[in-house]
């Protein structure tokens, strides 16, 4: 999981509310950035917002999708609104989360990209048990 976010408080509460789940890989804090490091690293999932500076989460989305189409990006915003959740979906990102329900949607949006359903629910952290070949940050600097 690669996470850019222009505000470094916002990319370590995403890195906090990810990692008991997920291997966070890096994070970025604009669209340029993001895009070297999607190459280099090759995530899985790729976690940005919408108005990155540089490149924006449409744009990066875009470009992602384009070399890598089977990367996940989940675009996160503090805007709520119907027009950019469909611009985010004709991007190719897999979901589109407001950032004020960060805290409640970010783990099950990654979990059901992973799986491709079409939907995302509350009920949906209760569905994933923890897969057994994703090892988060915080495991492996303990050994």
């Amino acid at each position: 999981m690669l996470i850019a976010d222009d505000h470094p408080g916002v990319r370590m509460a995403m890195i906090r509310l990810l990692l008991s789940r997920c291997d966070v890989v890096g994070s970025v804090g604009e669209g340029c950035a993001l895009i070297r490091e999607q190459k280099r690293l090759l995530p899985d999932v790729v976690v940005v917002d919408i108005l990155l500076p540089g490149l924006n989460g449409i744009e990066t989305s875009r470009s992602i999708k384009a070399v890598a189409p089977r990367t996940r990006v989940v675009i996160t915003s503090r805007a709520d609104d119907a027009d950019l959740r469909d611009e985010a979906r004709a991007a190719g990102a897999s979901r589109f989360i407001s950032k004020m329900r960060l805290a409640s949607d970010l783990l099950p949006a990654v979990l059901d990209s992973l799986e491709d359903t079409t939907t995302t629910t509350a009920s949906s952290e209760a569905r994933h048990p923890p897969p057994p070949v994703v090892t988060s940050i915080a495991s492996r600097s303990r050994r």
